[in-house]
């Protein structure tokens, strides 16, 4: 992989900006889907999900199809705007709204929540991926806190060095390429599980799956569930625009795209892989349940143990390459991406002004060395750990949610905004959150026997529009007195030609969803 990616991107000019943030502008669309998908793809979602559909059904299968809903939106509305900007960062065309200040501010957030949320958790579900597939704990002679830690370390080193040293390209290249052994190894598992379940028959398998504990089919659940259906419409909903629309780790792709077309077409198959996902990322949850009959001690056991299970010794080096190549292309993008966000918007903005384009580049490779540090650190504070990996990230994401979600959406409604607005917003944001989610755990009100409780992820939306109508209110009663910089004028030379079946193929997506929504319900298998 290695000597693929370098023989790719060997004459890229690595010293300038745009070369080494956004890959000189030139990723073709397949190369933009790829690379979105396994930024987001890997063993916190691998081992975290089948963990949630292990011991919840099909219902988390939210997480990844309504994905696509977030990237029609983004490949439809939002991209022509960023485009159009020439931008490289989201918080650069947040300034032509805020001020300077709020570019600073977005950015330091962006980097703290996505060093916190995903660098740690990606380094910790893969050494443990690692160490189930491949028994270290015994090849090493040491227990297994140590034997994650090893490997933690191991990954986050050979990680850094594709994202801190080859740039976008190099990134974007590489995961493309591990994207087709993921797809295959993903696929290989569901297919043996299914073979295993079923005695070697996939159609006695599929029998098994709808008699046996036929619920665990079932997407469409009620309040009671850990998912629920309504659920879709509130905080999931919120959560997958905000992470696939507003997020640099996801967007920074769709920025190197070649052209618009190219980068909607890429979007657009991003958001279809991530509904075919399901087979990857969510049915071998199910399939393990039955297997091992609900007696796994945590559902993030789930996945590994059934890997463990049904592949032959002699092609576990194969899936532990897959397995290596998912947790490199997430580790190596989130941290390319952090890079980026500190280079541009944080150092060249606020601490050196004049520094030239091989001194940002620089900066930004130092950066990535140091957050890989501090990543691996985190690592044995996540270890053993009662609650499910995946919910867990979503919950420490919550903090940096409604903050971020308020000031980018205020900035892309006005060309105006008071600065006052965001820093009110993250403040209020991050507080709401911790003490209705962590400290009451859902409880809004209770007096005697009334108790008003909300699923975290209502929760979630109902403060990212208190957040939202709070900054909205300052923005009104507070007008910024300097007119905002025009942020709409072309600054680019991409081709900003839309793609002509982006209407068409975004409505079939969103034709999709629906229709596996009533495939995994009581209407479909679910019976």
């Amino acid at each position: 992989m290695a000597v693929i990616t370098w023989f790719k991107v060997r004459r890229e000019d690595l010293a300038h900006s745009d070369g080494y943030f956004l890959g000189g502008r030139s990723l073709p669309w397949f190369v933009v889907a790829g690379s979105m998908v396994l930024t987001n793809i890997s063993t916190e979602q691998l081992v975290g999900l089948n963990g949630g559909a292990y011991l919840s059904g099909m219902n988390v299968m939210g997480w990844e199809v309504l994905a696509a809903v977030a990237l029609v939106l983004l490949a439809l509305v939002l991209l022509p705007v960023y485009m159009r900007g020439g931008i490289t960062t989201l918080p650069q065309l947040i300034e032509s709204r805020y001020g300077r200040s709020v570019r600073v501010l977005l950015a330091l957030v962006l980097v703290t929540g996505l060093l916190i949320t995903i660098l740690p958790f990606v380094l910790y579900t893969g050494a443990l991926s690692m160490v189930g597939l491949f028994n270290v704990e015994a090849m090493l002679g040491v227990d297994r806190h140590t034997a994650v830690l090893v490997l933690a370390v191991a990954l986050g080193v050979i990680g850094g060095a594709y994202a801190v040293f080859g740039g976008l390209k190099a990134v974007a290249v590489s995961d493309t390429i591990n994207g087709v052994g993921l797809v295959f190894g993903g696929l290989l598992v569901t297919w043996l599980g299914l073979l295993h379940l079923g005695d070697g028959s996939v159609a006695a398998a599929v029998h098994t799956l709808r008699t046996v504990h036929p619920e665990k089919l079932n997407a469409v659940t009620g309040p009671e569930s850990s998912v629920p259906f309504s659920t879709l419409f509130t905080g999931m909903l919120m959560i997958n625009i905000s992470y696939w629309c507003l997020n640099q780790n996801i967007i920074q792709r769709a920025f190197g795209a070649r052209s618009l077309a190219d980068g909607q077409k890429g979007v657009l198959l991003a958001g279809l892989m991530k509904v075919c996902g399901v087979l990857i990322l969510v049915v071998p949850g199910v399939i393990a349940y039955h297997i091992f009959d609900g007696s796994l001690a945590h559902g993030d056991l789930a996945y590994p143990r059934l890997v463990e299970l049904v592949l032959p010794t002699w092609m576990r080096g194969f899936f532990g390459a897959v397995l290596f190549g998912a947790i490199l292309s997430s580790f190596n993008s989130t941290l390319h991406s952090l890079s980026t966000l500190f280079s541009l918007d944080v150092y060249k903005t606020m601490i050196r002004k004049q520094a030239s384009e091989t001194e940002t580049v620089w900066v930004g490779k130092v950066f990535g060395l140091l957050l890989i540090v501090v990543a691996i650190a985190i690592v044995p504070m996540l270890q053993d750990t009662q609650a499910g990996i995946f919910d867990l990230m979503k919950r420490v994401g919550g903090f940096f949610f409604a903050g971020s979600l308020g000031t980018i959406l205020l900035g892309l409604i006005y060309k105006r905004s008071t600065p006052i607005a965001p820093f009110v917003g993250f403040v209020l944001g991050a507080f709401n959150f911790g003490y209705f989610v962590w400290v009451r755990d859902g409880v809004l009100y209770s007096a005697g026997d009334v108790v008003v409780k909300l699923h975290w992820l209502h929760i979630h939306a109902l403060n990212g529009a208190v957040v939202f109508g709070v900054m909205w209110a300052i923005r009104t009663w507070i007008p910024t007195r300097a007119p905002a910089r025009e942020a709409e004028v072309i600054k680019t030379t991409v081709d900003l030609t839309p793609w002509r079946g982006v209407r068409f193929a975004g409505f079939g997506l969103l034709a999709l969803v629906v229709l596996v929504y009533v495939v995994f319900s009581p209407l479909g298998v679910a019976k």
